[in-house]
């Protein structure tokens, strides 16, 4: 997925995104959909999967290669651990 500026967001949904930690980002080849909030958008990096963001919104019915948000995962990460027990997510870098 790549992310797209504030303003280009703007363009397709006539606001920025509604929070500091939220991207819109789109891939011309596949698309998240209606009903796919919560999921993840992610990558192999280094032979190792990393999580990105969470889908948070899409355009319309999604499904499409029209840009859609997500939140950003790292600058949360100290919370997940607090949650889950797992010490040292921070495998980015």
């Amino acid at each position: 997925m790549q992310s797209i500026t504030d303003a280009e967001c703007r363009t397709v949904y006539n606001s920025p995104p509604p929070h500091e930690n939220v991207l819109c980002a789109y891939n011309a080849d596949v698309s998240t959909c209606l009903g796919d909030s919560g999921g993840y958008v992610g990558r192999e990096v280094n032979d190792r999967f990393q999580q990105d963001c969470v889908v948070s919104f899409v355009n319309g019915d999604g499904c499409d290669t029209a840009p859609n948000g997500c939140t950003e995962v790292f600058p949360y990460l100290d919370w997940i651990e607090s949650f889950v027990g797992v010490d040292n997510l921070h495998f980015w870098g």
